[in-house]
């Protein structure tokens, strides 16, 4: 119902890249500048591409139908949801059955808004949810497990042709699982703490690498075009945070802010606003939940360490660009939040 019916008041209002994305495939539309060749299938220059490519699908089989397009953003958003459902049940047995997190999960405003728009967020969000879930369950290497490896394959390569920033941090994700049930199978004790030395020593090695400082000039152009784009609106839609610090020193300073911003933006200074209201309570909730959550730590295990992992690199990836407006950081942010709730639901199964 939202997402054919309530949603058209937020589509009157807001120029949505949904309705191009609709243009693009119904009217087989060859070339925009903005966008590149829309007429390739795959094109390792232009995400949005690459994103039209299940659409054409849809629109191949059901002949320009907005329904059918809308229709399949609604199963991607009820795939998310059963993927996070059985992968809180590996976690803990005892929430498999339990409503109330089928409606914690589902009904996040976020998620909940954004899966009723074409986006890309949903269906990375969609292999995302598929991936964790499908690595937390392979147990042994069987016929089984090598058709999942194949397709968990595939969706990560897809997921690179969207944003390749997320492919690079789930694959990490995967090799830190794999590397954590090695330690344990040969019994070295005090793995997490080798873990998290390994990764720091990684990151440093990454950072003054001549692999780092060939793709550098690359990223930070891509940041400014980013924080360029978003100039575009009013003075007072977006944040300044970082655009006036001359010097690492300050940058440091706002480095908690900015994270903070990333992941709980909007918040409490923006609840008055009528169009972002659910959103800053979504994230009052979250945080709420996330201080609650602390005196869990103990139950964090590998599959939720590795959760934990994956937010933080995703958040540092977006954190030079994610506080800029709240409208696109709360985009973004879906990336990580849904798999912070996940986590803060199993640390606090004791209130559910």
């Amino acid at each position: 119902f939202t997402s054919f019916f309530l949603i058209i008041i937020y589509e009157n209002f807001q120029g949505l890249d949904q309705i191009s994305y609709f243009n693009f495939v119904i009217n087989n539309t060859k070339d925009i500048i903005h966008f590149g060749n829309l007429d390739k299938l795959i094109d390792f220059n232009s995400p949005t591409v690459n994103f039209l490519l299940p659409l054409k699908i849809v629109n191949f089989i059901f002949n320009d139908s907005w329904f059918m397009q809308k229709l399949f953003q609604n199963l991607l958003y009820f795939g998310t949801i059963i993927f996070l459902l059985k992968t809180l049940s590996i976690l803990d047995e005892r929430l498999k059955d339990n409503i109330l997190t089928l409606y914690l999960l589902s009904f996040v405003p976020s998620l909940f808004l954004f899966s009723s728009l074409i986006t890309k967020d949903l269906i990375i969000l969609f292999i995302l949810s598929g991936c964790f879930y499908t690595l937390f369950k392979v147990k042994k290497f069987d016929t089984k497990t090598v058709t999942f490896i194949l397709i968990t394959s595939i969706g990560i390569f897809y997921i690179y042709l969207l944003r390749y920033w997320i492919s690079v941090a789930i694959l990490i994700s995967v090799f830190l699982y794999v590397f954590l049930k090695f330690l344990k199978l040969i019994n070295i004790k005090n793995r997490y703490s080798l873990c998290i030395i390994s990764i720091l020593f990684f990151i440093f090695c990454l950072f003054y690498s001549s692999f780092f400082n060939d793709i550098s000039f690359k990223i930070y152009t891509e940041i400014f075009e980013r924080i360029k784009v978003e100039h575009f609106f009013p003075e007072q839609s977006y944040d300044k945070l970082f655009l006036n610090s001359g010097t690492r020193l300050e940058v440091l300073f706002l480095y908690p802010e900015a994270l903070f911003k990333t992941l709980f933006n909007p918040f409490l200074d923006k609840i008055e606003k009528p169009s972002l209201f659910l959103f800053s309570i979504e994230n009052l909730i979250i945080f709420f939940l996330l201080i609650l959550g602390i005196q869990n730590f103990k139950k964090i295990n590998d599959e939720t360490l590795v959760i934990f992992i994956f937010i933080l690199m995703v958040s540092h990836m977006y954190l030079p660009i994610g506080y800029l407006n709240s409208g696109t950081t709360l985009r973004y942010a879906i990336q990580t939040k849904i798999f912070l709730l996940l986590i803060l639901i199993y640390l606090n199964s004791n209130l559910l």
